[in-house]
């Protein structure tokens, strides 16, 4: 055999061995998730313990890309990309945070990620392996507790546009927001007020046709209550459609199953709003569209400098579709 054949049986033994002992240490792994992930981060395997705590059975969640585990405002700013690449750079990427199951609801969890290349650099591919960590049930909240502060509505706003900017640009629909002359300072979680907006956001860009308009529009509802309405062009729904998509939902009952990923996702972004003592709600209108509001508890804050000035002009020309 040649010295080139000799090099390839080599690495081809390796190769399996690798596997047999992956295969092995998964099997044996109880409550750590493992997920075999290739070079571009597709699921090639994983473990019961990663069916149990992600929902997924194997055939439903082998070829899918590991993204799906993490929510829409970390897809839109790449951080699933990001994680890969400092794991492909460092060898190993280690973090704590929030992931979802295939029902939308979230759990903390510590993920870490490793990077497998064969016995001359090559990457064949990563190991993930994820802990769920104590102190949170998502499977009968479906949220992460809340951490309440204040928070600059104005800013928030622009982050999430600058998130959903470029799927209404890939879907050709026009993006506006409406100006905010005073700023406006709500107690709430940052983080999940930035995950129901951009829930809100990307269902209507998805709901709207070529051309179509969504518009983000703020008010003030009652004594230091905010709303944040999003308008659409899209089809009318029915009052049926809209109590499916936010139905009535006792503390404690499980979220809306992942058979239609907009009701999940908004009965997620209920849950979020009312425990952060605030209100959901929609209507629709033939040949107009829908719209989509939240209402949040206005917090007691100081004037900003001017140089803060240019965060709550939100006035901006629409971003044409291409």
């Amino acid at each position: 055999m040649t010295k080139k054949g000799l090099d390839a049986a080599c690495l081809e033994h390796q190769l399996r061995c690798a596997e047999a002992g992956l295969r092995l240490l998964a099997e044996n792994l109880v409550d750590q998730a493992l997920v075999m992930l290739d070079a571009q981060g597709h699921v090639l395997r994983w473990n019961d313990a990663a069916q149990r705590m992600k929902g997924y059975r194997a055939e439903e969640i082998v070829g899918r890309d590991f993204s799906v585990f993490y929510s829409g405002p970390e897809i839109e700013r790449g951080i699933p990309q990001r994680d890969l690449g400092i794991a492909t750079v460092m060898g190993r990427f280690e973090d704590e945070g929030w992931r979802l199951r295939k029902d939308g609801t979230g759990f903390r969890a510590r993920v870490v990620c490793t990077a497998i290349r064969d016995h001359i650099g090559n990457l064949l591919g990563f190991a993930q392996f994820t802990q769920r960590l104590p102190g949170f049930d998502g499977a009968t909240t479906g949220h992460a507790p809340c951490s309440m502060e204040a928070v600059s509505l104005t800013q928030t706003l622009l982050e999430c546009r600058a998130m959903v900017a470029p799927r209404a640009q890939r879907r050709g629909v026009y993006l506006g927001f409406s100006r905010v002359d005073t700023p406006c300072v709500i107690k709430a979680d940052r983080l999940h007020v930035q995950q129901v907006l951009v829930t809100l956001l990307s269902n209507a860009i998805d709901r709207n046709r070529a051309g179509g308009l969504v518009k983000v529009e703020c008010s003030a509802s009652a004594p230091q209550r905010m709303r944040v309405s999003v308008r659409d062009s899209g089809a009318w729904l029915s009052p049926d459609q809209l109590a499916g998509l936010l139905p009535p939902c006792a503390p404690g009952e499980e979220i809306a199953g992942p058979e239609n990923r907009d009701s999940a996702g908004l009965a997620l972004a209920q849950r979020l709003v009312e425990s952060m003592g605030g209100s959901i709600g929609a209507q629709s209108t033939p040949g107009e569209g829908s719209v989509f509001w939240i209402e949040l508890v206005v917090a007691t804050a100081p004037q900003p400098s001017p140089d803060d000035a240019e965060l709550f002009v939100l006035t901006q020309p629409p971003i044409r579709g291409v």
